[in-house]
């Protein structure tokens, strides 16, 4: 039986980033795994999105939670009914497009 000689999928990645003029420090930190601090932190209104990102959004009572995209440097918004009460939690990060040199 023979293996395969081809790279993974995870291998080659990287390679095509960089040849791409992608390579930075911003790979393996959109890559990496949130932390548990980070994950676990929920965020309240006009507090600075520390990150950019899908964030799950929890009301008080009113409505079903649901996601958002939230851009670093903005300020979380209050709800229009619970006000100060709703609360945000980094699902997973996602930059912002409009850091992307290639648009």
């Amino acid at each position: 039986m023979t293996s395969c000689s081809a790279p993974k999928r995870q291998q080659i990645r990287p390679v095509l980033d960089f040849l791409n003029g992608c390579w930075c420090s911003r790979y393996n930190l959109l890559r990496s795994p949130l932390s548990k601090s980070m994950a676990e932190q929920a965020y309240k209104p006009s507090q600075a999105v520390p990150i950019s990102g899908v964030y799950r959004v929890e009301h008080n009572g009113h409505r079903e939670a649901h996601e958002a995209t939230l851009l670093q440097g903005e300020s979380f918004p209050a709800c229009n009914i619970c006000g100060g009460e709703v609360r945000f939690t980094l699902k997973h990060r996602a930059p912002d497009i409009r850091g992307d040199k290639g648009f």
